[in-house]
């Protein structure tokens, strides 16, 4: 999306965690802040060296505060979340920082499982699939103008599902009785 609006691409890993057990290994020690540097150096050539410009930075804060603060305070536009899912009882415990992320900011979230739509793309192998589940509520609207700012970017095909919470249709057009609060 970057390369194709000409726009300067802000990469952020924020790698911040919680200690749900002091005293218990987690099983997963996060990497070293060295480590993180030299990958962050190295998706930031690889980018670059496709067109993007891009701009690296490390952040030692909680991925989910880290991310919200940071779109807030620099006005972003759009936040990308990449999301490699979890297990049921990983999202119990810990939830999903994705998820979070899409709760807690005041700025539209887009979230990633699988970048090959994306790559397909921006390489123009194929329109990006995009699918709005649509109600009555603003922000559908807006999802509706994201989809068309995408537009201009590349080739696209759109389905617009229609969301409808039987009871609140029920009570908006007024309906009573039996089954009316299904």
């Amino acid at each position: 999306i970057a390369r194709r609006a000409g726009a300067l691409l802000e990469l952020v890993n924020a790698t911040g965690s919680l200690d749900l057990a002091p005293g218990v290994a987690h099983a997963m020690s996060p990497p070293s802040p060295e480590s993180r540097a030299g990958q962050m150096a190295a998706e930031v050539t690889r980018l670059r060296a496709l067109g993007v410009s891009v701009e690296g930075t490390l952040d030692a804060a909680l991925p989910d505060q880290a991310m919200v603060e940071r779109a807030r305070r620099v006005d972003t536009s759009l936040i990308v979340l990449g999301s490699v899912g979890r297990t049921l009882v990983e999202r119990v415990l810990l939830g999903s920082v994705a998820e979070r992320i899409a709760m807690d900011s005041t700025k539209p979230v887009l979230v990633v499982r699988n970048d090959g739509p994306w790559t397909d793309w921006a390489n123009d192998v194929r329109p990006l699939r995009v699918l709005v589940a649509f109600d009555v509520g603003a922000s559908a609207g807006e999802a509706l103008s994201w989809v068309a700012w995408l537009r201009q970017w590349g080739e696209l095909r759109l389905t617009v599902c229609w969301v409808v919470n039987p009871a609140l249709e029920n009570q908006r057009f007024g309906a009573t009785g039996e089954g009316a609060g299904i």
